[in-house]
């Protein structure tokens, strides 16, 4: 619910600009601390129930694989992964939209190249375009991008595949990864996930306050050159 320099909720931003690609046809939330805001939200846009939630109850003890697993409750089509604290343009989430649907993979993940890394990077490490490994502390030398934390899997196989591996992480059957790129890293194990780059910068993860500073100038900046042109 975090407010974005016009005061729309990245949420909304979000959801937004997924429906706006025609290709997306339901948006599951995860939900966990202060549920009933996101609720609230929710019911106020009136999404014409294209629009559910589901509530992680472990969202305060467990990784991040618990509330993918929570939305496996009410979906089991092809998916895409989203982040709730990162920003998207529009036009990095219609470009990721136009690489699925003419890839012939069945798992993707999707980043950028920067000009140099930061320490908090997701730094990707692949092999003839598949993902290897990727994590916050490998070698920026053996890393072809950071990850924007985007997941898809956009075949019947793929998706079964990935839900397979989630279920045995919850249920006790494999140990439980940290972060959401080790569980990314365990099935790269079993099945290929591709690795697709959008442009630098029309993306933004927003941590702390300093973040959200550098996201408004972004957005500012961006604005002002299109009222210039």
């Amino acid at each position: 619910m975090l407010p974005l320099p016009d005061g729309t909720p990245l949420l909304g931003h979000t959801i937004d600009a997924l429906f706006s690609t025609g290709v997306v046809d339901e948006v599951t939330v995860v939900t966990g601390y202060r549920q009933d805001v996101i609720l609230d939200y929710l019911e106020s846009r009136s999404f014409a129930n294209q629009v559910s939630a589901v509530f992680n109850p472990h969202y305060a003890s467990r990784g991040p694989v618990w509330s993918i697993a929570s939305a496996f409750a009410v979906t089991s089509a092809e998916i895409a992964i989203f982040n709730g604290d990162t920003y998207f343009e529009r036009s990095a989430i219609t470009e990721m939209a136009e690489i699925l649907a003419t890839s012939r993979g069945g798992s993707h993940l999707f980043g950028s190249v920067p000009q140099s890394y930061e320490a908090d990077d997701i730094k990707v490490c692949a092999s003839h375009g598949k993902l290897v490994t990727a994590g916050k502390h490998i070698d920026p030398a053996y890393s072809v991008m950071k990850s924007a934390g985007v997941f898809a899997a956009t075949t019947p196989l793929a998706t079964r595949a990935f839900m397979t591996h989630v279920e045995d992480i919850v249920t006790g059957r494999k140990p439980e990864p940290k972060t959401w790129h080790e569980c990314l890293g365990q099935i790269a194990g079993k099945i290929p996930i591709e690795i697709h780059r959008v442009p630098l910068g029309s993306w933004h993860e927003i941590d702390c306050p300093e973040d959200l500073a550098e996201l408004t100038d972004v957005v500012s900046a961006a604005r002002e050159m299109r009222a210039f042109a």
